[in-house]
């Protein structure tokens, strides 16, 4: 295990010996509601080894950026393919009654991205998309997902071809929730410890480019309530193909002035206080393209992650 650089830290490494025991107490739901989607199974899609959430709703090839109006509207942004993009349009309504949404990727593995949403009561629900800005019948995946910190699209870590989500409890803990690519679940684990400090953990596809998918995270406030100092505080975690993940240091800095990031297939989006996007490309295991500004007035909106 590589130790971070800086103290402050510390607290935050990942544990990734002996915690395999502690899986059955901390589990959130043992099993999907339902095993897939209605209609029975459906034909799995391979996702590329080390891929990060698949996020294109529009059919068009280019990642798409979801978010939630103060209204409920779900609003889809479509990528121009140019460095911007469009003006958002309303592809449902009434999300505002849930406390989470987010996309795994292409979890039912018809080959299209997908949405998943847990209410108020802890009852996660996917929204298969149809490819093109729609939706399939959503269906109930899980119960009991209404304690933790986040949940996100974790790209595909154990490497089997179907995308994952993880999740952090109040006390810290990152649990892992492998994907079948049918639209359920594998078994469940922890995977780490010590998360509870950060304000984002997201996936972001193979980052350091060794053909395994990684999460990233962003630092929070400090005991003192107040907002670490900028330094190199994008953190990486690489991950190791089996669902594991190391420590594996900081691969960016100025990233705790972002108020919201979400995750890609080597691509991280950012929101600034102003309510600018921000779009970074990993490019190599030690660079990033320069962050280009792809919108503007996102404050009033939730980002989906």
């Amino acid at each position: 295990m590589t130790a971070l650089p800086h103290a402050r830290h510390r607290r935050s490494l990942i544990a990734l010996a002996g915690i395999a025991a502690l899986v059955g107490p901390l589990v959130a739901v043992a099993a999907p509601a339902t095993a897939a989607p209605p209609g029975g199974p459906v034909a799995a899609v391979v996702a590329a080894p080390g891929s990060g959430p698949e996020r294109d709703f529009s059919g068009d090839g280019i990642d798409d950026t979801l978010a939630i109006s103060e209204s409920g509207d779900l609003l889809m942004y479509r990528a121009t393919g140019s460095g911007s993009l469009t003006g958002g349009v309303r592809i449902g309504t009434g999300w505002s009654g849930f406390d989470r949404v987010f996309v795994p990727g292409d979890f039912t593995g018809d080959g299209r991205a997908d949405v998943m949403a847990i209410n108020a009561a802890g009852d996660l629900f996917v929204y298969p998309g149809n490819g093109t800005g729609g939706w399939l019948a959503p269906y109930q995946a899980g119960r009991g997902w209404q304690g933790f910190i986040s949940v996100f699209g974790a790209g595909d870590l154990n490497s089997d071809g179907a995308p994952d989500v993880a999740a952090r409890d109040p006390q810290g803990q990152l649990l892992f929730y492998p994907g079948n690519g049918r639209g359920g679940w594998l078994t469940p684990r922890v995977i780490g410890t010590g998360f509870a400090d950060f304000q984002h953990v997201v996936g972001g596809g193979d980052l350091d480019f060794d053909g395994r998918a990684d999460l990233v995270s962003t630092p929070s406030a400090n005991d003192e309530g107040q907002t670490i100092a900028c330094g190199y505080d994008l953190l990486l975690y690489s991950g190791t193909g089996d669902g594991s993940l190391r420590n594996s240091g900081p691969i960016g800095s100025g990233w705790c002035t972002f108020t919201a990031v979400t995750g890609g297939d080597r691509v991280l989006i950012a929101r600034d206080p102003s309510g600018v996007l921000w779009r970074y490309v990993r490019t190599g295991p030690s660079s990033w393209t320069t962050g280009n500004a792809i919108g503007s007035g996102f404050n009033s909106v939730r980002l989906v992650g």
